[in-house]
C-alpha cells in the first residue's frame, strides 16, 4: 500500500471523527439553551434527552474511536513505516464502523 492510500484513511476517518465533534458541540450548545429557559420555543423535555444521549454517544465513542483509529493508521504508516496490513478490510471496516 503506498503512502498516499494510508493518509487518505486516515484523514477519512478524521474527517468522520471532527463532524461528529462539530454536531455533537451543536446539540450541546441546544442542551444549554433549552436548560436556560430563555426561550420557550425550545422547551421539549423528549428532544432535550434525545440530545443529550446523542451527544454522549458521538463524543465518548464515535469521536475517540474514529479519532484512534485514523491516528493508528497515521502513526503507522509515516512513524513506524508499517503499511496497513489490508487495504482491502480497512476502506469496508470505516463504511461499516
Amino acid at each position: 500500500m503506498n503512502d498516499a492510500t494510508a493518509k487518505n484513511l486516515a484523514l477519512s476517518h478524521m474527517w468522520v471523527a471532527f463532524t461528529a465533534f462539530i454536531l455533537a458541540c451543536f446539540m450541546g450548545e441546544y442542551q444549554v439553551l433549552e436548560r436556560s429557559g430563555l426561550f420557550d420555543a425550545l422547551s421539549s423535555p423528549s428532544v432535550y434527552f434525545a440530545s443529550v444521549s446523542t451527544h454522549g454517544v458521538l463524543m465518548a465513542f464515535v469521536l475517540t474511536t474514529f479519532f484512534i483509529m485514523g491516528f493508528g493508521y497515521y502513526t503507522a504508516s509515516h512513524s513506524l513505516k508499517v503499511p496497513v496490513w489490508s487495504p482491502k478490510l480497512a476502506w469496508p471496516g470505516l463504511v461499516l464502523a
